[in-house]
């Protein structure tokens, strides 16, 4: 099988695109994973309990 072209590949605009995006999704996700409980708790004055 020919060899992959890695360097074309990292070069290349849709690929940093989609990387970007997706970075930028797992710190939307994270964050607000992190930071509902809290917002539930003092915001919406749910009783969470652990």
């Amino acid at each position: 099988s020919p060899p992959v072209p890695w360097k074309s590949i990292v070069t290349s605009l849709p690929f940093w695109a989609i990387l970007i995006a997706h970075m930028g999704q797992n710190y939307g996700y994270e964050t607000l994973m992190t930071e509902l409980p809290t917002f539930m708790k003092q915001i919406l004055h749910f009783n969470i309990k652990l």
